[in-house]
Order: structure tokens, then sequence, then C-alpha cells
């Protein structure tokens, strides 16, 4: 092979195009605004750290695909913790084990009267913590009332004390009802 002016040019022009004119043109290259659809896109090739911050919100993401964990352990603990007690209590007092957590008991001191306790376990302190309380209807159409008295400590101590009633001839008189309660 001889050394020609035509072999030296395609030489140096096929190492110009291969060197510094790729990189060089792939450095020069703006797409226009939106121009990029996900059919562009290859599975897996956006990372989180690409995405502008606020630009996924609640709305963008399909109900259900999200777990425990993808989601930071902070915020885990959050919804997690939000209710540390919750229960069903028959009328007689008894709570309801299958449905229930957080509470060692829900004892009828009298007729209406119920006293629930939350486990030491729940960390849930009856003098600062609110208990959120609903009578279950029992279909007969009356009129029930519930009241809460928080960190009774001679009847109840430790424990939230609950009164039902229902409502007969305009008067509310204690009686036996079954409720439900939560304690955040």
């Amino acid at each position: 092979m001889r050394l020609t002016y035509a072999n030296v040019t395609a030489t140096l022009a096929l190492a110009i195009a291969l060197g510094t004119g790729t990189s060089y043109a792939a450095e020069k290259v703006h797409l226009p605004k939106n121009s990029v659809a996900a059919k562009q896109i290859k599975t897996n090739a956006v990372r989180g750290a690409e995405i502008k911050d606020g630009a996924v919100t609640g709305a963008d993401v399909a109900d259900g695909s999200l777990s425990a964990a993808d989601l930071d352990g902070a915020t885990v603990t959050a919804f997690s913790g939000s209710v540390r007690a919750y229960g069903v209590v028959e009328p007689n007092g008894t709570l309801q084990a299958a449905r229930s957590k957080g509470a060692t008991s829900a004892t009828n001191t009298f007729a209406g009267s119920y006293c629930v306790t939350p486990t030491a376990a729940s960390g849930i302190d009856v003098t600062k913590t609110p208990i959120i309380v609903a009578v279950d209807s029992n279909g007969a159409g009356n009129h029930h009332l519930v009241q809460t008295v928080i960190g009774d400590n001679t009847s109840c101590p430790g424990g939230y004390l609950v009164y039902t009633s229902h409502e007969a001839a305009g008067s509310f008189l204690f009686s036996q009802v079954r409720f439900s309660f939560m304690i955040p």
C-alpha cells in the first residue's frame, strides 16, 4: 500500500469523525421542550435524583403501587404510629381481641360505664391523649350518647372512663351498648 494524499486525507477525516467530532456533536444537541415521550425512555433510565423536587405528586402515583419499602423510615413511622390503640367493646364489657390492638381491657364497672385501659407498650398517657369513641347502632332506632372522662384515677386508674346511654322519653339513661374506640 502506497501513501498517497487521498489515503492520508481519508484516514485523517475518519480519525476526526470518530474522535472529537462525535463528542462535539453530542454536546450540541438541543431537544425542543416536551419532545421526549415515555416510549423514547428506556425502562429504569430515569432515577430519583434526576427528577426535580416536587415534580411528582400523589396524583401521579398509581393507587396501591407503593409499599412501606418505598418510603423512608420517618414516613413509615409517622403513618404506623397514627393509631396506637383501637377496639370494639361488647355491651358486657368484653373487648373483642380479634378487632382490638393496644388495649388490655374494657371492664364494665356498672351498666353503661366502661374502663378502657391501654397497654403499657402502647405508650399512651391517658391524661394527655384523647380517646375517640363511637356507639354502634343496635338497629332499634334508639338514640345513643357516649361520654368519656380522661384520666379518672379513682374508678378507672390508668384508663379512660366511657359512659354509654340511650334516649328514652326525652331523657338519657345509662345503658350497655357496644362501642368502638381508637386512641391516636
